[in-house]
Formats: C-alpha cells, sequence, structure tokens
C-alpha cells in the first residue's frame, strides 16, 4: 500500500515567505499527536523543520528575537 502525501502550505510568522511541502500523511499524523519531528522525519532538511515547529523560514530562524 502505497502513503499517502500531503501537501502543507508554510507562511514565515516574520518575514510572510510561503513555503509548501509535501510530507506522509500517516507520519505527520503521528507528529501531530506529540512525536518528535527529528523521529518521525530524519532525512528531514533542519531548515524545513524549523519551519514547521517555529514558522520560520530559514533566514528569519537566524535573527535572534
Amino acid at each position: 500500500m502505497k502513503n499517502k502525501l500531503i501537501k502543507i502550505d508554510l507562511n514565515c510568522k516574520e518575514c510572510g515567505k510561503a513555503k509548501s511541502l509535501e510530507v506522509d500523511s500517516d507520519k505527520f499524523n503521528h507528529y501531530l499527536q506529540g512525536s518528535l519531528l527529528d523521529n518521525v522525519f530524519p532525512d528531514m532538511e533542519r531548515t524545513d523543520m524549523n519551519y514547521i515547529m517555529e514558522g520560520l523560514c530559514p533566514e528569519c530562524v537566524l535573527i535572534p528575537t
């Protein structure tokens, strides 16, 4: 059985830059239920993880708040 991909539309909280990611829906549901993103998507880029968890794009995540 093929895993279903869902598209997540993300917008940076600081600058509004948009990005779309396609992720496995089952894995993403595990994340939403409290699993660590690192455990659910071990090969995901760190910048994409920051986008999902903190709502910050790669440029804004580097700026101290």
